[in-house]
């Protein structure tokens, strides 16, 4: 979007500041990151109005009611959400505030009409600028200095913010990233003091942010869980940060899940204390389990065609699948051993076949049954065994006929009974 469709939408939002002010004689105020957004000169859909608490009632105004249409109504900070008809932009009208924090992480708050007051509750320096009706922007904090400095800067004492609220840890890696912002020391000293706090946010709100982290091979989030001893520093050094361009290659031109993705960064960062990292990323119970397992069908000694009618049996041909995607982006980025050649030679074919209807993908269907085997003569634990010989037997070209099973079944038989 260039800078005149900004100004445009800038143009119509002022507008809403004045008709504010001329329905309710109160002043209100664009800020965080619309204004933040204008002085970069980047597109913005998203506009916060900071307005006086008295000035609510405007909303009821015809005016409103005709050109907005309502979202949602924030009860404990009475504020408003609506898009606007005309343009598509969301406004949210936030009552300006000061926020007073105890033990708990929700503040007491009482009401103002000042900005110089509401700026102080803001996180960074950054979004706490404000512009009035007139275009003019407040700035409190060396806001503009500090965005054309490229630096992230907490208002007030950083590690009293971070204690306030762990989740402007999260924030400050977001807006770095995002912005290509630098942390001022206070800032990046309190993040690596306090880190180990993110593990008490909620696990959504850690999975949606820590996941785009990982996808973008944040080097702040990495050297972070390094020193939280989530990974060690040397294999991410050496497994991840000199790969970068070959994962990030291998993602532009191939979708895999998530979970593929994390299953081969703990294989080649050689995570011990998986279930400790996964939780900590925020992953469920049920991910967990399915990461483990592909982890340990990876490092398995056991032999990897017994492996693979392990997987058909229990969890089905989308495991399958799964382990194959992770051993095409191992081979991708890091290479494979001739063991693991051959190992993704045997999946894709048995994928391949599997594909074409040649072969059963469980043991279910294989054609024979215990009562054809027990006419042979097979009894008890020998069924089962026997049912797994076949259907490991067909994986590998013999076909999944019911006679042709028979026989094998009594070859089979024949040498036990030797």
């Amino acid at each position: 979007m260039n800078k005149n469709f900004e100004i445009r939408y800038l143009k119509r939002a002022i507008y809403i500041l004045n008709k504010i002010y001329e329905l309710s004689g109160y002043d209100a105020y664009l800020v965080g990151g619309a204004v933040r957004d204008f002085l970069l000169n980047r597109s913005t859909s998203d506009f916060d109005v900071a307005i006086n608490v008295e000035s609510v009632d405007v909303f009821k105004d015809r005016f409103f009611r005709n050109e907005f249409k309502f979202l949602r109504y924030e009860k404990s900070y009475k504020a408003f959400k609506f898009i606007d008809k005309k343009t598509g932009l969301k406004f949210e009208f936030t009552p300006m505030r000061k926020e007073f924090y105890g033990k708990g992480n929700k503040p007491k708050i009482v009401f103002t009409d000042r900005p110089e007051i509401d700026y102080k509750r803001r996180d960074f320096t950054i979004n706490a600028l404000y512009m009035d009706r007139n275009g003019t922007i407040l700035d409190f904090s060396n806001g503009i200095s500090d965005l054309y400095n490229d630096k992230l800067r907490f208002i007030g004492d950083a590690e009293k913010r971070i204690h306030e609220d762990p989740k402007r840890i999260i924030r400050a890696i977001k807006f770095s990233e995002s912005l290509n912002l630098k942390f001022d020391k206070e800032t990046y000293n309190a993040i690596d003091k306090y880190f180990y706090l993110v593990k008490n946010i909620n696990k959504e709100y850690r999975f949606k942010n820590f996941k785009k982290f990982i996808l973008n091979q944040n080097p702040i989030f990495f050297n972070l869980i390094c020193k939280e001893g989530l990974v060690y520093k040397n294999f991410y050094l050496s497994k991840i940060q000199d790969r970068e361009q070959l994962i990030r290659n291998f993602l532009e031109k191939n979708y895999i899940k998530f979970e593929i993705l994390v299953t081969a960064l703990i294989i080649k960062m050689e995570i011990t204390k998986m279930e400790v990292f996964l939780d900590f990323i925020g992953f469920t119970n049920k991910e967990i389990l399915k990461i483990k397992s592909l982890v340990n069908f990876y490092i398995s000694s056991e032999d990897f065609l017994d492996i693979l009618v392990k997987i058909l049996g229990k969890y089905g041909i989308d495991t399958l699948y799964d382990l194959y995607d992770v051993l095409n982006f191992i081979r991708f980025v890091w290479g494979l051993s001739d063991e693991e050649s051959e190992k993704i030679d045997k999946l894709a074919k048995i994928i391949h076949n599997i594909e074409r209807g040649l072969i059963p993908t469980s043991i279910n269907e294989v054609d024979i049954n215990g009562e054809d085997l027990m006419k042979i003569g097979f009894k008890g634990a020998q069924i089962g065994e026997i049912l797994n010989e076949l259907f490991e037997a067909t994986l590998f070209g013999e076909k999944n006929e019911n006679e042709h099973l028979i026989n094998l079944a009594e070859i089979s038989y024949k040498e036990i009974r030797r």
